[in-house]
């Protein structure tokens, strides 16, 4: 599926057994930047490391914010949700994660899966203070 997606999104444990099956780099950056290659948008969620994607010319990082981590159940689906939001609203690349790495920031605040989706709002204003690194 990621090798005929035009966004292919997973976690650190996904992305290296995408890479064995498709024969690319394993390691999260050059896997990434080998997927990229291919068209498409490759986006690597590291846990509290944060998120880096590749749009096939630049290296997108960001980190995620300080939060009092509850229960990190829910926070990839919360990432993954708010990051296709923003993409379907035609935001761009960076818009879309910052809003994710905000969502999946939040959910990890409370305790469950559906308890935890955030509202779009407490998205948007913890998106604002993000910044995504370009290289």
């Amino acid at each position: 599926m990621a090798a005929r997606a035009d966004v292919a999104i997973s976690n650190e444990s996904e992305a290296a057994d995408i890479a064995r099956i498709l024969g690319l780099p394993q390691e999260p950056q050059a896997y990434a930047a080998a997927l990229a290659a291919t068209g498409r948008i490759a986006v690597v969620t590291l846990g509290s490391k944060g998120v880096l994607a590749h749009d096939g010319t630049s290296l997108f990082t960001l980190a995620p914010p300080k939060v009092d981590v509850v229960d990190t159940t829910g926070a990839g689906d919360a990432f993954c949700g708010a990051f296709a939001a923003a993409l379907d609203r035609g935001g761009d690349l960076v818009q879309a994660l910052t809003e994710g790495v905000a969502a999946g920031s939040l959910a990890c605040t409370v305790t469950g899966a559906q308890s935890s989706a955030p509202a779009a709002s407490d998205i948007a204003r913890l998106a604002a203070t993000l910044s995504v690194d370009r290289s």
